[in-house]
């Protein structure tokens, strides 16, 4: 799994995209480099793009895929802040919303999703066009 990231307006604002077959062993090893960073005290914004993410879920495993998500993402500390989630299949947005509805609940972060980027901008009530978001996403400047 590819994973390309870039912060913007001083670190408030992180857009990081996904793409390539799932991994939660590569998921696992960005939490940790991102809990590392210090950085992650700026942000009060994320775009997540998952639109090129390839999933594949085993029969009667969305639970457990879920639960091994939510201890991969606890590893991070909280944070007030929005992330939006950018999807566009069906199964990308059935984990986004129940990966939401499980995360949080009891937590100062906000999770959305969306399948547009022009929702995503109007959602995180971002100052770009959306043509000037679309060229942000496609032009990520670190791969981790």
């Amino acid at each position: 799994m590819k994973i390309v990231y870039q912060y913007f307006d001083e670190g408030s604002f992180l857009i990081q995209k996904f793409s390539g077959v799932w991994s939660f062993d590569r998921y696992e090893q960005y939490v940790v480099m991102g809990r590392e960073r210090l950085e992650i005290s700026k942000i009060r914004k994320i775009l997540t793009d998952l639109r090129e993410v390839s999933y594949s879920l085993q029969k009667g495993m969305l639970k457990r895929d879920l639960s091994r998500m939510l201890s991969i993402r606890n590893m991070l500390p909280e944070r007030n802040f929005l992330n939006i989630h950018l999807v566009t299949s069906p199964i990308l947005t059935i984990i986004s919303d129940r990966y939401q509805a499980n995360y949080a609940t009891d937590l100062q972060t906000h999770y959305g999703y969306c399948s547009t980027i022009e929702y995503a901008r109007h959602y995180l009530n971002l100052p770009y066009k959306e043509s000037e978001l679309k060229e942000m996403i496609e032009n990520l400047t670190v791969e981790f």
